[in-house]
């Protein structure tokens, strides 16, 4: 049992850190190459915190382990509300403050109901137990046009996913050694990409052989351990951003993170392979998923989460690991 949970852990640790060198290292790759800050924004960062579920899960699914690619996204999404956000705001309550305030809040409503209708979507396909190609053609194409619309409002001068990527960008680059020669960004970029790969490789083979020594389904290991792991990038962006009362940056990461593993994670997992879904995760994880974003959208209307409320979305979070360990 040791082995395995050590290899597991390796892999998580690798994945986590090697998705972070990875988003920083492209970023200034790209920028050197006269990638404008749009682009950065809208692929690299804004799909960057869902790398570790995005490759973690088509690893799974080309391994044939389906139940790894949807425990992970089912579990990061409700982890990434519940507890991610829960943490955050008990520790310090995020206000949506800023001079575009109005602006970006106007924006939040857009991506909250494109991340509602994407998990009810989830859902509604899941409902005959698989995931097949033309489930995962149909979520890819959503999320193309979802990435269309973000692209459209950004040349209008309204989108709000682009000012927060684009402030992201921006602070991680003011973090930067100015003097970072590009032959060694390259060699970061290179050695990130490896440790991402093998970092998931080890997750996945860890989680297997975690489930087969205690008996439980691989959904299990994916919905809990798997996906608390994958939200660390989520968890460390939103509690930074909570505590430097940048509450804008640290719920649209969350928003756009869970879009996006819906709509790319399982849209490319279920193309690669079918994904057969168990009665547990279709009548315990997704409902929770939903209600955990309900919540949100909910807790959010007054643009400030309170201690409280950040503590009933952890309390929930704990309800569903519990709900998991009993019908999953």
């Amino acid at each position: 049992m040791i082995l395995p949970l050590i290899v597991f852990l390796i892999g998580m640790l690798l994945l986590v850190k090697g998705s972070d060198f990875l988003v920083d290292s492209s970023s200034t790759v790209a920028k050197s190459f006269g990638v404008s800050e749009m682009v950065i924004g809208l692929t690299l960062v804004s799909i960057g915190t869902s790398l570790p579920e995005f490759v973690t899960s088509v690893l799974a699914s080309f391994a044939g382990h389906g139940g790894i690619a949807i425990g992970d996204v089912v579990g990061s999404n409700v982890c990434n509300i519940a507890m991610v956000v829960g943490i955050s705001s008990i520790f310090y309550p995020i206000t949506l403050k800023d001079r575009r305030s109005s602006r970006i809040f106007n924006g939040f409503y857009r991506d909250y109901y494109i991340m509602i209708i994407a998990s009810i979507l989830l859902f509604i396909l899941s409902l005959d137990g698989r995931l097949g190609m033309m489930e995962g053609v149909f979520l890819l194409i959503f999320f193309l046009l979802y990435m269309y619309l973000i692209v459209r409002e950004e040349r209008s001068g309204r989108s709000r996913v682009f000012d927060q990527a684009s402030e992201y960008v921006i602070e991680k680059e003011k973090d930067k050694n100015k003097n970072l020669k590009m032959l060694k960004t390259f060699l970061i970029f290179l050695i990130s990409l490896f440790a991402v790969i093998f970092g998931a490789k080890l997750t996945v083979n860890g989680a297997v052989s975690l489930a087969a020594i205690f008996g439980i389904s691989e959904e299990i290991i994916a919905t809990i351990l798997i996906a608390i792991g994958t939200s660390l990038p989520e968890l460390a962006v939103a509690f930074s951003s909570a505590k430097n009362g940048k509450g804008e940056l640290a719920i649209g990461n969350i928003v756009g993170s869970n879009t996006f593993n819906i709509l790319l994670v399982i849209g490319s997992s279920s193309i690669i392979n079918t994904i057969l879904v168990s009665k547990g995760t279709i009548f315990v994880a997704f409902p929770f998923m939903i209600l955990v974003a309900l919540l949100l959208f909910l807790f959010v209307r007054d643009r400030k989460i309170e201690r409280y409320e950040g503590l009933i979305l952890f309390s929930i979070y704990i309800i569903f690991i519990l709900g998991i360990l009993k019908y999953l």
